[in-house]
């Protein structure tokens, strides 16, 4: 079984609190893209993992080998699966490429010994692997809250073209949300403009009379 593994990109990104335990809270508007990794899985008697990237860990550090170990911990099935993954999305540029991967792990693992995870328990599930596995899961336009778990689908976002920049080299969100933490806070503007922004591509009759009245 396989599948496209997606990639994410924050439209908007605040970060509101920091947790007792360390984890940021967060207000997002996310994204998913058409830039993607192949995720193939096959039950087998143990959890291995293979990645076409040689300098990408194949053990319990990647997150998609702790997808599987964490499926079979909460549905108490006997077993393994057989990990394969080709990389398409940069590593260490925010896009989520560890989280997608281990979403699609996740979801064809269920589908693979008939769905034993109810869809809400596959996100609880997917919560400990990380703040962005529960997006996803299940991709699209969402405004997320919480760390990451608290998740209202927008309306799609329209077809566009997006351009992306990365950089040589990569940047982990361990360490990015670590510089956060040592400088001064900032009031980041709410979320409403980017939702307005999403509304008016939605709808292109409004759009048209829009841009009519601002050449008015």
């Amino acid at each position: 079984m396989e599948c496209r593994a997606c990639a994410k990109l924050n439209l908007y990104l605040d970060i509101t609190g920091v947790l007792p335990d360390g984890y940021h809270q967060l207000r997002s508007v996310m994204q998913s893209i058409t830039l993607w990794d192949n995720v193939e899985v096959q039950p087998a008697q143990e959890i291995t993992l293979t990645v076409d990237k040689p300098y990408i860990p194949t053990d319990e550090r990647n997150t998609a080998y702790k997808a599987a170990k964490a499926f079979f911990a909460a549905t108490g099935l006997e077993g393994g699966a057989k990990i394969n993954i080709k990389k398409r999305i940069p590593v260490g540029a925010g896009m989520a490429g560890g989280s997608t991967d281990a979403a699609c792990v996740l979801r064809l693992l269920n589908r693979a010994f008939g769905d034993p995870l109810t869809p809400a328990q596959l996100a609880e599930v997917a919560l400990t692997l990380g703040a962005d596995v529960p997006f996803c899961l299940w991709g699209g336009t969402a405004l997320a809250g919480g760390v990451g778990e608290d998740l209202r689908q927008l309306k799609p976002m329209p077809p566009c073209a997006i351009l992306v920049g990365k950089p040589k080299f990569s940047v982990s969100t361990k360490a990015a949300f670590g510089l956060y933490d040592e400088k001064p806070r900032e009031t980041c503007p709410p979320p409403d403009a980017m939702l307005q922004a999403l509304d008016l591509l939605l709808d292109r009759d409004e759009l048209i009379a829009h841009l009519a009245a601002l050449e008015k």
